[in-house]
């Protein structure tokens, strides 16, 4: 009778049987055992709970009946009764200042063997809810040997498991575990893998740089959920953290601009605590030969500062991709024809490179402190050598080719010098005006041999 008390709609009622049955049960221990754990499969979740709390309160931690039949629940055709076991155990576990949890791992393991696949879900997640707040290695122990279960979603209740099971200081285990399971082919696993290490990876728990790794390999996944999952939980587990700033900087730095889109979100998350860093990381990316990395990176410095300062990034992130590389062939070529004229090139200091090296240093240096004003500044000077440049008179090529020359029978050019404006004008309307628009952008140099031959060169 007081039992059926249990599925009272009123709390009063409920918590009054609570108490009834404990003053029966040194009578009939073993009857009012089972009467109580009748009651934990009812449908209404607070028949269940008034339930589990009179089965503890009526039970000893010696008591194997009550564990067997609480643990049997498990195994019920109704897939809603089965919600009352966890609860149930949990509490029974905590009997005898929690020595009675080994009892409750012990009435576990079969349903964890189970050859039904919901059975051994339901027994994982007990497994969790039961080691929760104090945490357990054997429950690690159990939990690992299901990590290969070719069912997804026992898979997927062990890595949710992992964060209830795991002590709450000591759980490098668990987080290995995670972070293999953060690998996993199955995106929706790949997403608990990183929901688990948000909790165990907390401040308040672990400082592992494993986790973070994990989680930024996750930052670049394929699949849009487990990559803003990641991006999440980077900014909740490692803000200022140099192992994520300069994980997540390569993820800058990647082809896929999704990835590149959920790294500047994490980004922003994780570089505010540790700017020194994070400028150090970003700004050598604004050089990038992408010009979608080099917009990521000022997205993400935009981002961790004030707007002020923002408008200098970007100003200064225009300024160096525009001029990132001025010549239109790659670093250190040149197209010369004779072997002793490389020789002499390679000798030479290129001055507009070196200028352009030590604004990029300045600026770079700028920006690290977070003088905004001098990158401004120097961001002006460039601009203003650059248009004096590009104003500089530009020395026309000789274009008389190897034909034109050789009608002559020498290599000199012989042409009277009282024709010098006709030739110029040629040289202004033909293959000359193609070289004098190239040397407009570039650097224009002239040298004058021995024998008073004029030769120009494009770098």
């Amino acid at each position: 009778m007081a039992a059926d008390s249990l599925t009272d709609v009123d709390a009063f009622v409920r918590r009054a049987a609570v108490g009834t049955l404990k003053q029966l049960a040194p009578g009939d221990r073993s009857g009012t055992i089972r009467a109580t754990a009748s009651q934990l499969t009812n449908f209404d979740y607070r028949v269940r709970d008034s339930a589990g709390e009179a089965l503890a309160t009526v039970s000893k931690g010696n008591s194997d009946l009550a564990f067997t039949l609480a643990a049997s629940t498990l195994e019920g055709e109704d897939w809603r009764g089965r919600r009352g076991a966890a609860a149930a155990l949990k509490r029974l576990g905590e009997l005898d200042d929690g020595a009675a949890r080994e009892q409750v791992f012990g009435v576990l393991i079969p349903r964890l063997e189970h050859p039904d696949w919901s059975i051994r879900r339901k027994a994982v997640q007990a497994l969790g809810v039961v080691a929760k707040g104090v945490g357990d290695a054997r429950a690690i122990k159990l939990l690992a040997g299901l990590a290969r279960d070719p069912d997804e979603e026992v898979r997927v209740a062990v890595v949710e498991a992992l964060p209830g099971a795991a002590p709450p200081q000591k759980c490098k285990v668990a987080i290995e575990m995670a972070a293999t399971f953060a690998k996993d082919s199955n995106p929706r696993i790949r997403v608990a893998a990183c929901n688990a290490l948000e909790e165990l990876a907390s401040e308040e728990r672990s400082r592992s740089r494993l986790a973070v790794h994990a989680v930024s390999g996750c930052v670049q996944d394929e699949v849009e959920e487990v990559r803003l999952t990641a991006e999440r939980v980077m900014r909740a587990i490692a803000p200022g953290r140099r192992t994520a700033i300069d994980d997540i900087a390569e993820r800058l730095a990647d082809p896929d601009e999704g990835v590149r889109r959920a790294a500047v979100q994490a980004f922003i998350g994780i570089g505010p605590a540790n700017r020194e860093r994070a400028l150090k990381r970003t700004v050598p990316l604004l050089r990038h030969e992408d010009a979608g990395v080099r917009q990521a990176v000022s997205d993400a410095m935009q981002g961790m500062m004030s707007p002020q300062e923002a408008m200098a990034i970007a100003a200064a992130a225009a300024t160096v991709g525009r001029f990132r590389r001025r010549f239109d062939k790659p670093a250190g070529f040149a197209d010369w024809s004779e072997e002793e004229e490389e020789v002499e090139e390679e000798e030479e200091v290129d001055e507009a490179a070196v200028a352009l090296a030590a604004y990029e240093a300045s600026l770079q240096e700028a920006l690290l402190q977070g003088d905004f004003n001098l990158a401004a500044e120097l961001e002006a000077d460039e601009k203003k050598r650059l248009a004096e440049i590009a104003a500089r008179p530009v020395i026309k090529e000789d274009t008389d080719t190897e034909d034109e020359l050789s009608e002559s029978g020498t290599d000199e050019d012989t042409e009277p010098e009282d024709n010098g404006s006709e030739n110029a004008s040629k040289l202004g309307s033909g293959a000359g005006s193609d070289a004098t628009r190239s040397l407009a952008g570039g650097v224009a140099r002239s040298v004058t041999s021995s024998n008073g031959q004029m030769k120009g060169t494009r770098r």
